[in-house]
């Protein structure tokens, strides 16, 4: 499993990885967002929305549908996970994945209250050998770690700068929310910036961080 900002950087739509998350180290961005919503202005906390992190986890998959396309990286979030454990922490079910005696899954995503919804999801419950459909799907399978290109602190921190510049150009009253008051345009991190308290925000304590944010 791993964590990820979405909507972020100048244009507002790069995604990076969440070392809070995927590491339990400290992330540049989980704080900013940590500052916006505890602003409480609704700007600060709608932004805040927009680019925290969340939970993803990948795994590699064969589509019956798609064979074609051999062994496929897919990413899914909480909810799918939380379906999949419920199998798996069953003791008649808890082999549902295992690829000899397996079985297969139909995924059936739904829209609910405007939230993705798997509730009707759920597994054959025919046992089926992977050998049987893709003989080969051993030498397909990703090595979904070494695949993972994250960013290193700093980095983060330079998406972090073009967020916030990203932000300020869009106007929308964001012009004179909180979290942004002394914000200099720049592509830097100078001195005066981390001196003004922007350093504050990003050493705050990862399990504190977690904590706080765990609810939001």
């Amino acid at each position: 499993s791993l964590g990820l900002h979405s909507s972020v950087g100048l244009s507002m739509q790069e995604t990076v990885h969440c070392p809070r998350i995927t590491h339990n180290r400290p992330c540049p961005i989980c704080a900013y967002v940590w500052k916006l919503y505890s602003s409480k202005a609704p700007d600060d906390i709608n932004i805040a929305k927009k680019i925290k992190a969340y939970k993803r986890v990948l795994a590699n998959i064969v589509v019956l549908s798609d064979l074609e396309s051999g062994v496929q990286k897919f990413a899914f979030g909480k909810k799918l996970a939380e379906k999949l454990s419920s199998y798996l922490q069953d003791q008649e079910t808890k082999y549902v994945l295992h690829p000899e005696n397996g079985n297969n899954f139909i995924l059936i995503k739904k829209v609910v209250d405007n939230y993705p919804n798997y509730d009707e999801s759920r597994f054959e419950m025919k046992p089926t050998s992977i050998n049987q459909i893709l003989p080969n799907w051993k030498d397909q399978i990703h090595n979904l770690v070494k695949d993972l290109k994250e960013k290193t602190y700093d980095e983060l921190v330079a998406v972090l700068m073009e967020t916030k510049k990203a932000i300020l150009n869009a106007g929308e009253g964001f012009e004179g929310s909180p979290a942004l008051d002394n914000y200099k345009v720049t592509t830097t991190l100078p001195d005066a910036e981390v001196e003004g308290g922007f350093q504050n925000i990003t050493e705050v304590e990862v399990d504190a961080l977690d904590s706080k944010l765990s609810s939001f």
